[in-house]
């Protein structure tokens, strides 16, 4: 399964749960669950980063777990962007750290922010609702800098 429709898969999955489904239609599902989220443990998952049609300078970013968010700053002067997005989880117990952000001083000068996130362990009692997670962090870079932003799930190594 691809690792991109994981993240829907599961909130699919649990909105099935949710619902008045049978009793074995409901282990059913919750197995379900459990072999996604198994299929991303360990996994460092790109995010798409798209150029913002907008008057201030940005991109807008998208990505698993519903990521969805601007790298943005307010004029060409400035040498600070700002990342502003939320994770949205499909059960609680998950855990997001501080952003990571390294850059490279070469022309186009490039941005890799990894955004690093912690899954529950298997079996642990969590709630069966989405929840959402903000993320900020200031970004220092040029006006022409490229972003790459990866959600990095349980300390996975970088798959593009």
């Amino acid at each position: 399964m691809p690792k991109k429709t994981a993240p829907a898969l599961i909130v699919l999955c649990l909105a099935a749960l949710a619902s008045g489904c049978a009793h074995k239609d409901k282990e059913k599902v919750r197995e379900t669950v459990d072999k996604v989220e198994e299929s991303i443990k360990g996994a460092l998952l790109k995010v798409d980063v798209e150029k913002q049609p907008s008057r201030r300078l940005g991109y807008t970013v998208s990505g698993p777990f519903n990521l969805d968010g601007t790298i943005i700053k307010d004029s060409e002067t400035d040498t600070t962007w700002m990342l502003d997005a939320t994770l949205t989880f499909p059960t609680g117990g998950y855990a997001v750290g501080e952003p990571r952000v390294m850059s490279t001083r070469s022309m186009p000068e490039q941005v890799n922010i990894t955004i690093p996130v912690t899954s529950p362990p298997a079996g642990a009692m969590v709630t069966q609702a989405l929840v959402t997670v903000p993320i900020q962090t200031e970004i220092t870079g040029m006006n022409g800098a490229q972003f790459r932003v990866f959600v990095e799930v349980d300390g996975g190594a970088a798959k593009e």
